[in-house]
Order: structure tokens, then sequence, then C-alpha cells
């Protein structure tokens, strides 16, 4: 008997302890930046190779292209010295109170001021990337003019390959994306693909380079 009347009370003390310490079962691992602190939700990072022989950070660009209306397109600095624009990371859980690796998230140029575009024929650009498939050229580039927290604009933080992180297009859930050209990997109706720096249309742009992802960090 003894034994049984002694079961309520650390059933009891079983529950207190563990409504007191709750247990978690995340094994989400923070994106850190250059001075090993997690990257937060909305404040401003520059975005920069992890090598200087990479070149400088990420701006924007207008390019040469057969269109009514005028693009902007994500352009890696050729100056190593150039930090490029502030970038903020939005994730797509509200409950994130850190960027996390392999998380779905939003990116966008947090401070910057696009030309107004022509009246009537074309509506204005968010400052939020989008992956934009290029069928001219068989490639695709990073663009503005994406929405928060829509398919098409969601990216990842990974671990890079050899050192730092890349950045990579391959949102949650099926998304259909055209048809496949060059190194991209498709799943099903998803494209996937890390960035890098891409050649065409007279000069560097950030789009998915498969063979050689950019090493970024965040400072």
């Amino acid at each position: 008997m003894k034994h049984f009347l002694h079961l309520p009370i650390l059933a009891t003390t079983t529950l207190l302890l563990l409504l007191s310490h709750p247990i978690t079962s995340t094994n989400a691992e923070d994106v850190l930046d250059a001075y090993g602190n997690p990257l937060i939700p909305g404040q401003n990072y520059y975005v920069v190779p992890y090598s200087k022989n990479d070149g400088g950070g990420f701006a924007w660009a207008l390019k040469k292209e057969v269109s009514l209306c005028p693009h902007f397109y994500v352009q890696p600095l050729d100056d190593s010295d150039g930090y490029g624009e502030y970038t903020t990371f939005v994730p797509k859980s509200y409950r994130q109170n850190t960027i996390t690796v392999s998380s779905d998230l939003n990116i966008m140029f947090s401070d910057i001021s696009l030309p107004p575009p022509p009246p009537i024929i074309c509506r204005s650009t968010s400052s939020y990337w989008l992956l934009y498939d290029d069928s001219t050229s068989g490639m695709f580039f990073v663009r503005l003019g994406g929405s928060l927290r829509n398919e098409e604009s969601m990216f990842k933080i990974e671990k890079h390959e050899v050192h730092g992180y890349k950045i990579r297009y391959c949102p949650g859930q099926s998304y259909s994306y055209g048809y496949g050209y060059g190194d991209v990997a498709f799943l099903g109706d998803v494209v996937c693909g890390d960035l890098g720096v891409v050649y065409g249309y007279g000069g560097r742009w950030l789009g998915v380079n498969n063979t050689s992802p950019l090493a970024v960090m965040f400072v």
C-alpha cells in the first residue's frame, strides 16, 4: 500500500516540473552573422561574399531587355569594398524570432527608392526579391517585385559546402514555374536552385547557379 499512496504525489510533482520547464522539440539552427549573433527578422544587414575575390555586396540595377515596363534586378557589385544595399529577412512563419537554416523567408532591400514607373502602363515595383524565369536566355534571375509571403518570393539560407552560407530558392510547397533550363533542379512542380553570379545582358547578376553557388556572410 505504501507505494500506491505515493503515486499521486509523484504524479503531481512531475506535472509541476513539466509546467515550469516546458519541453521544446525544435532542432532549428540559427543563421549567424559575421560576429556570431543570430539574424533577427526585420533588422538591416549587408549580404556580402565570404571571399573578397567574389566582389562586393548586392545592389539593384535596370537590366537592358525588351519590355514595356522597367525591371530592376539584383546585381553583385564588382568592388570588393562595396557593401551594397541594406537587406532585411522576413520569415514565412510568424512564430520565428530568429532566422534559421533552411526555413522559408522573404528577402528585401529595406532602404532603397526605385524610380517611378511609366504612368498607367506599369505598376510600381516592390523591393522584395523574386525568382524570374527568363525564357529568352534560359536562365533564372533574381529581380525585385516580389510579395510578402508569396511562394515566388520565398528563399532559404543554407550552409555553404565550403564556408559561410548560401541563398537558395526552393519553396516549401508545390509552385508551378514553367520549364526546366540548364542545371536547375525540379521537384515535381517546384524549381530549386542555389544562387550565384550569372552573366548576361552586359553584366553580372544574381541568379540560379548550382555549379558555383556564392558563399555569403551577413554583416
